[in-house]
C-alpha cells in the first residue's frame, strides 16, 4: 500500500479509505486434528467482523481466509484470531514472512 496516500499497515492492522474491497490473508500455522481456531477480519473503527469465519484444524498447515467489504469512509482493520480451542501453533518466527495479505480495490 506504499505510495497511495491514507492507505497504511502497521503491525497487524490496515487502514482502508473509503471503497470496496475484496481481502485475502494466508497464515502460516498449525492446529491438530483435535484442535480449531476461528479467525475473521475486524473492523476495528466500528467493531464489527467481516466475511466468513475461517475454521482451522485437522492438522492444516496453511489456510486461506476472504472477506469482501463496502466502507463508506477510512476504516481500520486487522485479522482476529477470536476463538481457540485446544493449542494453536504459530510457526517460527522465519515462517512468518510467509503470511500473505492481499487485497483488491474495485
Amino acid at each position: 500500500l506504499s505510495g497511495y496516500p491514507g492507505y497504511s499497515v502497521w503491525g497487524n492492522q490496515i487502514t482502508l479509505q473509503a471503497g470496496t474491497y475484496l481481502l485475502s490473508a494466508s497464515f502460516p500455522f498449525f492446529a491438530t486434528s483435535s484442535d480449531v481456531a476461528e479467525i475473521r477480519l475486524k473492523n476495528e473503527t466500528d467493531g464489527t467482523f467481516h466475511g466468513n469465519k475461517m475454521f482451522v484444524g485437522g492438522g492444516v498447515q496453511s489456510n486461506i481466509c476472504f472477506a469482501y467489504v463496502t466502507i463508506a469512509s477510512a476504516k481500520l482493520f486487522s485479522w482476529q484470531i477470536i476463538a481457540i480451542t485446544g493449542t494453536l501453533t504459530f510457526l517460527t518466527p522465519a515462517t512468518l514472512p510467509n503470511t500473505i495479505i492481499n487485497i483488491w480495490r474495485f
